[in-house]
Formats: structure tokens, sequence, C-alpha cells
């Protein structure tokens, strides 16, 4: 899936920022490893998840 579409429509994702060339350093992945898994942004996302994969399972039909 395309990345806007996962951080800004569906919003179960962070979009890290590119340091050098476009490149993501380790120092920003942990930081959104950290968001992810400890922050509120990261039980947003969870919880939109499973929101999405309620919604998918209706629509076709399973369960």
């Amino acid at each position: 899936m395309n990345a806007v579409l996962l951080v800004e429509g569906l919003k179960v994702a962070l979009r890290p920022t590119p340091q050098v060339e476009k490149l993501v350093n380790r120092d920003e992945i942990a930081v959104m490893v950290k968001r992810l898994t400890e922050g509120d942004e990261g039980k947003e996302a969870r919880q939109r998840m499973h929101e999405v994969k309620q919604a998918a399972t209706a629509a076709v039909g399973v369960l």
C-alpha cells in the first residue's frame, strides 16, 4: 500500500522524516518504534487497524 494512504488516509502508520539523501537514520527509526509501541499514537493506530480489519472482513462476508 501507499505510505500516504496508510499514514494520512487510514491513519494506521507513522511516517519517519528522512535526514540525509532521503534516508532514515536509525535514531529516527528508534523514535518511530517507541512511538508505536509505547505512545498514544501506537494505541490509536492499533485501534484503527482493528476497525479497518473488521470493515474488510465484513466487506468480503467472512465471519
